[in-house]
């Protein structure tokens, strides 16, 4: 589904496309609500039904919440301005959670989840270099820390399978038991064409804890996207 400029889904304006991908499409847009920019992320079919909007706009309010409570008094709190961050990036916000994280990283440049979560944010609205840098710039200061995780991602988002394989298999010791790797490798594995090894890395386990957040849930309806295997996306 294509949004025109000009058109007003619910209490949305949209204003001009910003990226499309394999999640979806992603939209500037105007919130008559919150009187704000927002982004809109459009989901693909096999993506969107299941109550996952719902989902969406729930965490889209707690964000607002936000506004109302601990910013308005204590504008320059950080860790408020994080989390509400992440509740508009959970919520398809990306505009409004990048404002959020660049006041952050302004005030504290080595700030390791804002800079994370700031590129994560680039890489869904199909800004790879932007994205590839600010996940670097991560690992140059915390060289253990899960971001090379979504510097794989930006790589395969990007076409670039040899190397997220390569730097997936650099750090693979790092994080043994950890399931958001272990979908990481799944969805590579997807991508190459390997389904049954893609399969059986995307065992029960991991599925269980993708099934825990809307951020992460998308993730696993990608993979099995990627499988064209629509009703276990759907699911």
């Amino acid at each position: 589904m294509s949004l025109a400029a000009g058109t007003r889904p619910g209490p949305y304006e949209i204003l001009a496309p910003l990226g499309a991908g394999g999640m979806g499409e992603v939209h500037r847009a105007r919130d008559t609500r919150l009187r704000g920019d927002v982004a809109i992320k459009v989901l693909p079919q096999a993506i969107a039904s299941g109550g996952a909007w719902e989902r969406f706009e729930r965490e889209a309010r707690a964000a607002s919440a936000l506004n109302h409570g601990i910013l308005k008094q204590q504008p320059s709190n950080n860790d408020a301005r994080l989390w509400r961050a992440i509740l508009h990036l959970l919520a398809g916000q990306n505009a409004v959670a990048q404002e959020d994280l660049r006041i952050i990283l302004d005030r504290e440049p080595l700030n390791v989840p804002a800079r994370m979560f700031l590129g994560e944010t680039m890489r869904m609205e199909r800004d790879l270099p932007g994205a590839v840098q600010q996940q670097q710039q991560v690992l140059e200061q915390a060289p253990k820390n899960m971001s090379a995780r979504n510097l794989a991602l930006a790589d395969m988002d990007g076409g670039e399978l040899d190397k997220a394989r390569g730097l997936l298999e650099e750090k693979r010791s790092m994080f043994p038991n950890n399931y958001m790797w272990r979908a990481t490798w799944a969805l590579l594995l997807a991508l190459e064409g390997k389904r049954q090894e893609a399969l059986q890395t995307m065992d029960n386990e991991t599925l269980k804890f993708l099934g825990g957040s809307v951020l992460t849930t998308l993730g696993a309806a990608e993979f099995y996207a990627v499988l064209e295997n629509t009703p276990k996306a759907l699911e």
